[in-house]
């Protein structure tokens, strides 16, 4: 245009171009060789971040650069550091409940609680058979401590004698009574 004899500002009034469009001048060269740079350094240390690159780049290369700017161009790349996925923990133990195939195949035992009328707590052990749902025992005192359920267990095992065919025990109870 300036070979035509025209000035600038009539010159981008002809094309109708505003004159900042008319000067502006990519800074894309000026970040091409940064870009390139980042690239090859997430793929040579995938669990490093912009941060690691940043100082890589003051350490090495003597490139003194914002890390802003180097933040900013590696979200824009999409070098980002993917996040690790935790496993899931299961729990350990069955996975279904165990279901009784015959009379005393499984036992289950749980506790209960109530009230006398003068406020006095009471607590109950009972013990089923899960496969025909009949009550085996039912114990009741104040305070039920873990000697006194293995005693219930035992004289069960002496009426019924199940020790080999009563194969599991269940428990319910998840709170320590004393």
């Amino acid at each position: 245009m300036k070979g035509q004899g025209l000035s600038e500002n009539k010159a981008c009034l002809f094309v109708n171009m505003s004159r900042t469009s008319f000067r502006y001048q990519s800074c894309a060269n000026e970040n091409a060789k940064l870009i390139n740079w980042l690239k090859t350094f997430s793929g040579k240390y995938p669990r490093h971040g912009y941060r690691q690159a940043h100082m890589q780049l003051i350490r090495s290369e003597g490139m003194v650069i914002n890390h802003k700017k180097v933040e900013r161009i590696w979200r824009e790349q999409g070098l980002c550091v993917p996040r690790i996925k935790r496993k899931r923990r299961r729990g350990k133990g069955t996975k279904l409940p165990i279901s009784a195939k015959y009379p005393n195949h499984v036992w289950s035992y749980d506790f209960m609680e109530d009230s006398c009328l003068n406020g006095q707590r009471l607590r109950l052990l009972t013990v089923i058979d899960e496969f025909t749902r009949e009550s085996l025992a039912i114990h009741i005192d104040t305070s039920i401590p873990s000697a006194q359920v293995q005693i219930v267990l035992q004289i069960l095992f002496l009426i019924y004698l199940v020790f080999d065919s009563c194969r599991f025990i269940l428990s319910n109870f998840c709170k320590n009574i004393q």
